[in-house]
């Protein structure tokens, strides 16, 4: 799946340069950002490739990790002989 970025404002992460440019947004383990001059006409995209309108908006590398330890938060106020197995 390729998610396109019409006319998005790039922020390099690690110069924090800004770059007006169209974005190709490639998802999965091995997704990768790439530049674009144009984008390809409408017609044709893929069935799970869609044109998202950047103006006005900043884009960079995600940041988030989605790894947490939800039983630390839940467990908050348990006596510490109940959190052994």
């Amino acid at each position: 799946m390729t998610l396109y970025l019409k006319d998005a404002t790039y922020i390099d992460w690690k110069t924090l340069a800004f770059t007006s440019t169209h974005l190709a947004v490639s998802s999965g383990d091995d997704g990768s950002i790439q530049f674009l001059d144009a984008l390809p006409p409408e017609g044709d995209l893929g069935a799970n490739e869609r044109i998202l309108d950047c103006r006005k908006r900043l884009v960079t590398r995600a940041f988030g990790c989605g790894h947490h330890h939800i039983y630390s938060a839940l467990a908050r106020g348990m006596p510490a002989g109940s959190l052994t197995v």
